[in-house]
C-alpha cells in the first residue's frame, strides 16, 4: 500500500476522530494492547488507531492477524494455533483485500478536508498502517507453511531464527507447552519465581544500587532464606515482619514468605521504635528481617516480641543474626512442600493505632487473583524477559508492592528499585534501563512536568508504555499535561486489592477527563449519609461490591471491619459520583470533606485549580474552624523555585480561584510552607496538615 498524497492527507485528517475510526470495532483490552506491542513498538495502539481510515472488517482482520502473530511468537495451546491458522489463511486475506478497496474509496471522498500542516503526520500514519498490513501478510505467508503437527503432535509453527535468539537471551520460546497452566500452578504455591527461573534463568529480575538478581539468582536465594526460616522454627501461618528499604533482600523475604505459608507484614521504616514495637506485637511477629540502616531503631522495638528469627541485612547488631550467613548455610534448590503465604499491611492510623488488614492468600496474577489485579495485569501486557518496571515508591506501601513489584515479576518482567524518589532521577533511570512501566502518584506527575524544559529534553523516555496511578484523585490539568508530554500512556485504577477493580485507559480518560473507569453494573453504589442510593451526577460515599470469598478483615478489630461493610459492599471512605452513562468520578475523601455554611466543599476540586497557577509547586486544602461558617477553606501552598511568599501572592491565588470556582469554594486564607507534609509513598498527608494547624492555632500563631 503506497503512501499517496491523497491517502496521506485523509489519514491525518481522520487522526482527529479516534472514536469514529474504532467506534464499531469492539476491540478487547488484550487485543488493543497487542496491537500496540506488535506494530513495531514505535507506534502505540492509540496513535495507530487514530490514523486508521478503514472499515470495521479491515480493522478486525488487522487485529486478528496481529493477535495471531502474538499467539505464535509467545506460544499457545494447540486449539489456539489451529484458530490462528484459520484466521490468517482462510479468512483474513480476503477481508483485507476488500478493506483496501473500501479504504481507497473513502480516501478519495475525504481528501479535500486536509490542511497542508497535516501532511507530515498523515504520511507517518499511513506508513504505520502499511507496516501493520505488511506484518499481517507476513504472518499469513508463514502460516501457509506451518506443519500441521509438531514432533509432539501439536499444531504449531516452525522455530525461526528469532525464536532461537529470544531463547538464548533468556526469554520464553514459542514452543514451550502450557506456559500459562504451569505459571498458574506455580502461583498457587508461591513458586512463581521458581517457574520464571526455569523459563528464563538469565533474564534480569532485579536491578538496584544494592545489587542485581537474575530470575535464577532470585529463586535460589529465596529458597535459601525459606530453609533458614524453617530451620529456626517458623511454620505456615506464622507472622514475619520486614523493615527494609527498596533492595533485593526485600524481594527475597517477600518471596520466601509467599512459598512457606507465612504472613508477611512490611513495616514503615519511618516509624519510631514505639510505633514499630506496637506493630511487631500486634501482628505476632515470629521473625523479623531488618535493613541495617534501621537495625538500631528496630533493636529498641523488640520488647514483648516473641521472635524466633532475627536477621539483619548489610549491618550488625548483637540481637540479630547476619542475613548472608543464614543464607549461606542453606541449599538454593527449590523447597519441598511449598505453601502459599499472604501479606498483611497496616493502615496509616488516621484515628488511633494502625490496624493490620488481613486477607486470605492469593497470587498477584492468574487464577485466584483479585479482579483489580487481573485487569491491571492484562492492560500492562508485560513481555517476559524484556520489560522493566521502575519501582518509585517504598515497598512497604501496598500499591508499589503489588503494582510495581509483585505484578511484573509474576509476569516474568524485571524491576528497577529506586531507593528514594526524585523527579529527574526518574527520567535518568527510564533512559538508562529503557523502562517500560512504572507506578506514580499525582504529586510525582506534577513534579516531573514542572522540571525545566531543558531537563526534560535531556532524556529519551520513548521506552515508556504504561504509567499507572490510582487511589487518589488526580487533577485533570496535571494528568493532561503529563500525556501532552509523554503521550497517551497514563493508566488509572480504582479500588482496593481485595476485590472489585476499575481500570481506565488513556484514550477513555481523554474522552471523559477525570473518570476513574466504567465499573461493572452492580459493583458500585453511591450512597448518602442515610445509606440511601443517590441518582447519577450526585456525589456521595462510594461503596464497592466485595468478593464472594477472600474478604479482608482488620486484625483484632471486628468493629472496624463491620463498619467498613454494608451487606455485600464496603467503602474506602471515598466520595464520588456516577454519570448518566455509568462512568465513575472521584471528588474527594470523606474524611477530607469541608462543610462550610452547610455546603460541601471538596478540597481536591480547589487543589486542582490552584495547582495550575505557575507559582504553585504543590498545595493542600483543608477545613479550619470558623465561628460563622463552621469551617472555612484554607490553602497551604508549597511554592515553585523562584517565587517568594508574600501577601500579594496570597491574594493573587485567591483571585485565581475565584475566577474559576464558585466563591464559597475558594480559600479564605492562603498560607505558605517550605514543604508540605507527605506520607512515605509521596501522597500529601492531610492528617498531618490539619494537626499542624491545630497545634499552631493553640499556640496562638497562624498555620
Amino acid at each position: 500500500m503506497e503512501a499517496t498524497p491523497t491517502g496521506a492527507r485523509t489519514v491525518a485528517r481522520l487522526a482527529r476522530f479516534v472514536e469514529v475510526a474504532l467506534a464499531d470495532c469492539d476491540l478487547s483490552l488484550p487485543q488493543y494492547r497487542l496491537l500496540s506491542l506488535l506494530s513495531e513498538g514505535s507506534v502505540n495502539a492509540s496513535t495507530l488507531a487514530r490514523r486508521l481510515v478503514v472499515s470495521r472488517p479491515s480493522v478486525t482482520a488487522l487485529v486478528d492477524g496481529l493477535v495471531a502473530r502474538g499467539m505464535v511468537e509467545r506460544g499457545t495451546d494447540p486449539a489456539d494455533r489451529r484458530h490462528v491458522t484459520h484466521l490468517v489463511t482462510e479468512r483474513g486475506q480476503a477481508v483485507l483485500d476488500a478493506a483496501d478497496r473500501t479504504a481507497a474509496s473513502r480516501l478519495q471522498d475525504l481528501s479535500a478536508h486536509l490542511s497542508p500542516d497535516d501532511v507530515p503526520a498523515a504520511r507517518a500514519g499511513l506508513a504505520a498502517w502499511g507496516r501493520a498490513l505488511d506484518s499481517y501478510r507476513e504472518t499469513a505467508t508463514r502460516a501457509r507453511h506451518w506443519p500441521t503437527k509438531s514432533t509432539t503432535g501439536d499444531s504449531m509453527p516452525p522455530t525461526t531464527s528469532e525464536d532461537t535468539a529470544a531463547r538464548e537471551a533468556g526469554a520464553p520460546s514459542a514452543g514451550q507447552p502450557d506456559t500459562a497452566a504451569l505459571a498458574a500452578q506455580a502461583a498457587a504455591t508461591g513458586m512463581l519465581s521458581a517457574f520464571w527461573a526455569t523459563v528464563q534463568p538469565g533474564a534480569p529480575a532485579i536491578r538496584s544500587a544494592q545489587g542485581d538478581r537474575t530470575f535464577a539468582e532470585l529463586n535460589a536465594r529465596t529458597n535459601q532464606l525459606s530453609r533458614a526460616l524453617r530451620a529456626r522454627g517458623l511454620q505456615a501461618g506464622d507472622s514475619i515482619a520486614l523493615v527494609s528499604s527498596n533492595r533485593p533482600e526485600f524481594v527475597e523475604t517477600l518471596y520466601a514468605a509467599q512459598r512457606t505459608g507465612l504472613r508477611l507484614t512490611p513495616v514503615n521504616w519511618h516509624l519510631t521504635a514505639d510505633e514499630i514495637n506496637y506493630i511487631l506485637r500486634d501482628c505476632g511477629a515470629r521473625a523479623v528481617v531488618v535493613d541495617g540502616r534501621f537495625v538500631d531503631t528496630v533493636g529498641e522495638a523488640l520488647d514483648g516480641v516473641d521472635a524466633r528469627a532475627l536477621l539483619v541485612v548489610d549491618g550488625a547488631h548483637d540481637r540479630f543474626e547476619d542475613y548472608e550467613q543464614a543464607l549461606a548455610a542453606e541449599s538454593g534448590e527449590d523447597i519441598e512442600d511449598p505453601v502459599l503465604g499472604t501479606t498483611m499491611a497496616y493502615t496509616s492510623g488516621t484515628t488511633g493505632r494502625p490496624k493490620g488488614v488481613h486477607r486470605p492468600p492469593a497470587p498477584p496474577s492468574g487464577a485466584g487473583a483479585s479482579e483489580l489485579a487481573t485487569l491491571v495485569a492484562e492492560a500492562s501486557a508485560y513481555v517476559p524477559g524484556q520489560d522493566l518496571n521502575l519501582v518509585t515508591g517504598p515497598l512497604y506501601h501496598s500499591a508499589p508492592l503489588l503494582f510495581s513489584l509483585s505484578m511484573p515479576l509474576s509476569r516474568g518482567a524485571g524491576v528497577v528499585l529506586m531507593d528514594k524518589w526524585d523527579a529527574e532521577e526518574t527520567l535518568r533511570l527510564v533512559e538508562r534501563h529503557r523502562i517500560t512501566h512504572t507506578h506514580l502518584v499525582p504529586t510525582m506527575f506534577h513534579r516531573m512536568i514542572s522540571l525545566p524544559q531543558e531537563v526534560k529534553d535531556r532524556y529519551d523516555l520513548g521506552s515508556l508504555r504504561n504509567i499507572w496511578h490510582g487511589a487518589a484523585p488526580c487533577p485533570v490539568p496535571v494528568k493532561q499535561a503529563l500525556m501532552d508530554w509523554l503521550g497517551p500512556i497514563a493508566w488509572e485504577y480504582y479500588a482496593a486489592t481485595e476485590g472489585f477493580g476499575s481500570v481506565v485507559g488513556p484514550e477513555e480518560w481523554l474522552a471523559r477527563p477525570g473518570t476513574v473507569g466504567h465499573p461493572t453494573p452492580g459493583h458500585i453504589r453511591i450512597l448518602d449519609d442515610a445509606r440511601e442510593d443517590l441518582p447519577a451526577g450526585v456525589p456521595g460515599t462510594i461503596y464497592l461490591r466485595a468478593p464472594d470469598t477472600g474478604r479482608f478483615v482488620y486484625l483484632g478489630d471486628e468493629d472496624k471491619t463491620s463498619s467498613s461493610y454494608l451487606g455485600d459492599y464496603y467503602t474506602l471512605g471515598d466520595v464520588g459520583y456516577l454519570d448518566e452513562e455509568g462512568w465513575l468520578f472521584l471528588t474527594d475523601r470523606s474524611v477530607d470533606l469541608i462543610i462550610s455554611g452547610g455546603v460541601n466543599v471538596y478540597p481536591a476540586e480547589v487543589e486542582a485549580v490552584l495547582i495550575t497557577h505557575p507559582s504553585v509547586g504543590d498545595v493542600g486544602v483543608i477545613g479550619v474552624p470558623d465561628p460563622e461558617w463552621g469551617e472555612s477553606v484554607k490553602a497551604v501552598v508549597e511554592l515553585q523555585p523562584g517565587y517568594e511568599p508574600t501577601p500579594a501572592l496570597a491574594e493573587e491565588l485567591q483571585t485565581w480561584a475565584r475566577e474559576r470556582l464558585a466563591h464559597f469554594k475558594c480559600p479564605r486564607t492562603v498560607d505558605f510552607v517550605e514543604e508540605l507534609p507527605r506520607t512515605p509513598s509521596g501522597k500529601l498527608s492531610k492528617r498531618v496538615l490539619r494537626e499542624n494547624f491545630r497545634q499552631q492555632a493553640a499556640a496562638g500563631t497562624d498555620a
